[in-house]
């Protein structure tokens, strides 16, 4: 079991000349000087390497914080107590705690309790302790703790006593009954179990069964304000209360319309009649009837538009495996005729490995990455970047490095498709393949992004759903697509004319596209080419 206490430095204890000013002027306490706060950590579970990696950065806070091990820090004329939330009450602060200690170490959650420890100075009298103790503590849902260390957190939990029976509880009188036992229910209501329990069960009721009835026959449960007969409505004679007079009498007629007059008037008839005349003249089609009357929910049709979720979910209920595997051929043998062109600059800002995974880290680390085809959402991390950058002794390291420099708009414009993982890691359940050409320095290369999709994003946060792996390059050949240069279109230096010059082109077609052509989002129909078969000029 490890204790710590931990307390704003003097320069930032703002909460604690709060509540000072809070008691002083409420309470008039003569004495009181001073004030501080602590919150108290009980940690079990947890070992001494763990708890050091995360004191100041799970429990405290270096630069406004100061931790205390053990022991609580007092000085001459202090008082302390503490207060901590009752059995069965959640502690978001010790659940927070214990979560992120499991995250930063990747190990078994510990188990951790909290309390705030208020440190009184000056010279306070006994009563007027316990009226800062009365003021502080909200006996609802927190209570005072005890100041020295248990040795478990482990709550002990009791053999739970025999259920006992109430032998006469038949034969009593029921308004006795109610008050011995602080009941809920009436006098009548205890009547009638005693009817039932001595002439239909021929048994005496445990006190369980009691109680159960008498939750379940409280007024929360069974609304019995709700159905109190209304027997004489009345209003006085006043313009200020004429619009309440017009509605009763709107609720009265729409009764006789709808034959309840037979029923009782009651404020459960009035709240629900509205919803009955709808239903009746058939407005209320999406409501769900069930035996469950004192409670209603209605059906309403939702369409997820979140690309990050919705797009993929359709594609993968949408493909079969032969799909899947046609898809991926395709992709493989077709890229540079399906996909959009991505042209690198000339000139990259780096091509040192630290230095492109500083910029890498600086301007796409954490930030979401959406592929138009899929509509999933990926993003980078620092082993995939690892994995890019740090690869000197493979082929095409200097051009994966490049590609950082682009990976947002590869990830963009790429053609994907994901497949089950085959490999032994149960937090990943889908791999993609995003494939997509590229250009750069006059060479042509078809790229695969390689992402894996984690399953358990819930159990290990500190995992991206959709992590981007690795380049791969899969193919070099020399370029013969367009360069886009300052908003311009234009074909590769080899496709130049006599006199040497640039001519804007549109050249790109996509695959499948109603035979349109897309360049830079410049779409021009297939329709408008010349006789001669060139494209027209931009």
């Amino acid at each position: 079991m490890k204790r710590l206490f931990v307390e704003k430095k003097s320069s930032f204890r703002f909460e604690a000349q709060a509540v000072l000013q809070d008691i002083a002027e409420s309470l008039h306490i003569h004495g009181l000087s001073g004030l501080r706060i602590l919150q108290r950590y009980d940690i079990e579970g947890m070992d001494a390497d763990a708890l050091a990696k995360a004191r100041n950065v799970v429990f405290a806070e270096p630069p406004v914080d100061v931790i205390t091990d053990d022991t609580l820090p007092l000085v001459h004329g202090e008082t302390a107590f503490a207060v901590e939330y009752l059995p069965g009450q959640f502690d978001q602060r010790a659940d927070s705690a214990a979560q992120c200690v499991q995250i930063l170490t990747r190990g078994e959650r510990p188990r951790i309790a909290t309390a705030r420890v208020y440190v009184v100075q000056g010279d306070v009298a006994p009563d007027d302790l316990a009226k800062i103790k009365r003021y502080l503590i909200n006996p609802v849902d927190s209570r005072e703790a005890r100041l020295d260390t248990p040795e478990t957190l482990t709550p002990a939990v009791p053999a739970p006593a025999p259920v006992p029976s109430l032998d006469d509880f038949n034969s009593g009188d029921p308004a006795q009954i109610r008050a011995t036992l602080g009941l809920a229910m009436s006098a009548a209501d205890v009547a009638f179990c005693q009817s039932y329990f001595r002439d239909t069960a021929h048994r005496a009721p445990t006190l369980t069964e009691i109680r159960v009835l008498d939750t379940y026959w409280s007024d929360h449960c069974r609304h019995t304000t709700f159905l109190t007969r209304l027997e004489n409505v009345e209003f006085d004679d006043s313009p200020e209360v004429a619009p309440f007079k017009a509605a009763w009498q709107l609720y009265l007629d729409t009764r006789k319309k709808l034959g309840r007059e037979h029923k009782d008037i009651c404020l459960m008839d009035i709240a629900t009649l509205g919803a009955r005349a709808l239903k009746a003249e058939g407005k209320l089609d999406d409501l769900e009837e069930s035996e469950e009357i004192n409670a209603a929910s209605i059906i309403v049709p939702v369409t997820i538009t979140d690309p990050a979720t919705a797009a993929a979910t359709r594609r993968r209920n949408r493909l079969s495996q032969a799909d899947i595997l046609a898809r991926e051929k395709f992709l493989r043998e077709r890229g540079h005729e399906t996909i959009r062109v991505v042209v690198s600059p000339d000139r990259v800002p780096s091509l040192k490995a630290g230095e492109a995974k500083q910029w890498a880290k600086a301007n796409l680390q954490g930030r979401p990455l959406l592929n138009a085809d899929t509509g999933q959402s990926f993003f980078v991390t620092n082993n995939g970047l690892d994995k890019m950058v740090e690869q000197s002794d493979k082929p095409f390291h200097r051009e994966r490095i490049a590609a950082i420099y682009d990976l947002s708009q590869l990830v963009q414009e790429a053609k994907g498709i994901s497949m089950p993982d085959g490999g032994k890691d149960t937090n990943i359940s889908q791999v993609w393949h995003l494939y997509v050409p590229w250009e750069w320095k006059g060479n042509a290369y078809r790229l695969r992004l390689l992402a894996r999709e984690f399953a358990d994003e819930k159990t290990r946060p500190d995992i991206h759903s959709y992590r981007i792996e690795d380049i791969v390059f899969e193919k070099k050949e020399e370029s013969s697509v367009p360069r886009v240069a300052h908003g311009e279109i234009r074909e590769s230096s080899r496709h130049n004319g006599s006199d040497g010059s640039l001519k804007p082109q549109t050249v790109e077609k996509i695959a499948g596209q109603d035979n349109t052509k897309i360049v830079s989002g410049v779409s021009v129909s297939e329709t408008e080419k010349g006789n001669s078969g060139t494209s027209p000029t931009c």
